[in-house]
């Protein structure tokens, strides 16, 4: 028990230097997102040069989001020099990403491309001298690039075989279809859910005198049937699960970790672009990762039986959302079920397993002994009165703290307990 404690609290600690690591980079990011989908909007609703430039635009702002990563991350994680080696690992990032392009026409693998140069540019800085680390990171660099666009076409190969697997299975289609992508989107990879909104994969009807595949390209044609409810509709509930998951998450953080999730979650609505909240929950807690794709098939499969018949044409943002809507009774009615089902559950999780924010939390040195033959700071959940409830009893050390327990409850007199529920 006591392995199985001290690898759940590395991995812990992990997510959370890492989350830390991000938090600058989500609040930008996030922002970066949105003013993304607000010119592709606005260039989708006009013509002419103004509205190419809108769409070059939001296609500079998406594209941003990788640089914005690499440099600040590299930048807070390796501190000194931080600026040149958040700087170089991003001119790395560029090299890797036109060796991706170059190799493959798929852009599946840029943000992966990313993410590994980012954390692999910087663990060179912080294992070897500014020199070498420069050498080792640009030839790195460079071999995953090309390694991930060879992968490219397999990868592809498999997405099409998952496609022909899941397309045409009615309510099945719509289960695996929103498990799958939103596990893709915690990646940004987009290849999986394009062939079903542009491809025969989500749906083929003859239209207007000419052959439309995809539910998107049917949904643009006027169409609003069972295509549509089964791959499109369902991202609208989605948007108010994220909200309330959200709301819960928010209860729970303290500091400037309150700012971030706010700034995530209202982007991650206002964009319906979805893929920076999935890292971020999936850092805070990959139980609660799991539970937001459970339910985001509960929101898929709620659209399929409700025919809701509302899709979108870029993201599914709450502008497209306004613009498409439709069935509005069903839509908020189902809305506010979800925000409640997303805000109790992860209540529940945070209650059961906890975050790795919970690490964020002040302890003085003289406690930091109390806390940990209590379990450590993620098993307790809560002070009250004179006792303090843990999620796991059988990780508190009654060996060095005289304490009595029932069940989840325990009961203390050794010194500095008393003190302890100021801190937590």
């Amino acid at each position: 028990m006591y392995s199985v404690n001290n690898l759940s609290m590395r991995a812990l600690r992990l997510f959370n230097k890492i989350n830390l690591s991000l938090s600058f980079t989500f609040v930008i990011s996030s922002v970066l997102l949105v003013l993304s989908e607000i010119m592709n909007l606005m260039g989708s609703r006009g013509d002419g040069d103004f509205s190419l430039l809108l769409t070059a635009l939001s296609t500079a702002f998406y594209k941003m989001i990788p640089f914005v990563l690499c440099f600040f991350v590299t930048q807070k994680l390796t501190k000194d020099n931080g600026g040149f080696k958040g700087f170089f690992n991003s001119f790395c990032l560029a090299c890797a990403i036109a060796c991706l392009n170059a190799v493959s026409t798929s852009s599946s693998f840029e943000f992966v491309t990313a993410l590994i140069v980012t954390y692999f540019g910087t663990y060179l800085f912080l294992r070897f001298d500014t020199k070498a680390a420069v050498l080792l990171d640009i030839i790195s660099s460079l071999l995953f690039g090309v390694l991930l666009g060879y992968l490219s076409e397999p990868f592809e190969n498999f997405i099409m075989w998952l496609g022909k697997l899941i397309s045409g299975k009615g309510i099945f289609s719509s289960v695996a279809f929103s498990a799958i992508d939103s596990i893709f989107t915690a990646f940004d990879i987009d290849s999986f859910k394009n062939i079903f909104f542009h491809k025969s994969f989500g749906g083929t009807m003859f239209m207007n005198d000419e052959i439309v595949t995809g539910a998107k390209d049917l949904f643009s044609s006027g169409y609003d049937g069972k295509y549509v409810s089964t791959y499109l509709s369902g991202h609208y509930f989605s948007l108010f699960l994220i909200a309330g998951i959200g709301a819960s998450l928010f209860k729970k953080m303290k500091g400037s970790q309150k700012i971030v999730i706010a700034v995530t979650v209202i982007c991650a609505v206002l964009s319906g672009n979805f893929f920076l909240f999935y890292i971020l929950i999936f850092l805070e807690s990959p139980f609660l990762f799991l539970s937001a794709v459970m339910l985001n098939i509960l929101c898929f499969v709620s659209s399929y039986i409700l025919n809701l018949g509302m899709g979108y044409i870029l993201n599914g943002s709450v502008f497209e959302m306004l613009m498409y809507l439709d069935n509005g009774v069903y839509l908020f009615a189902g809305g506010a079920v979800f925000v409640c089902i997303g805000f109790f559950t992860t209540a529940y999780i945070i209650e059961k397993h906890g975050i790795s924010d919970c690490l964020n939390t002040y302890i003085p040195n003289r406690l930091k002994n109390v806390v940990t033959n209590l379990g450590g700071i993620t098993n307790i959940i809560r002070f009250k009165d004179n006792t303090a409830e843990v999620r796991n009893p059988k990780l508190v050390n009654t060996l060095e703290l005289n304490c009595e327990i029932d069940e989840n409850i325990i009961k203390c007199n050794s010194e500095g307990f008393a003190d302890l529920k100021e801190y937590i």
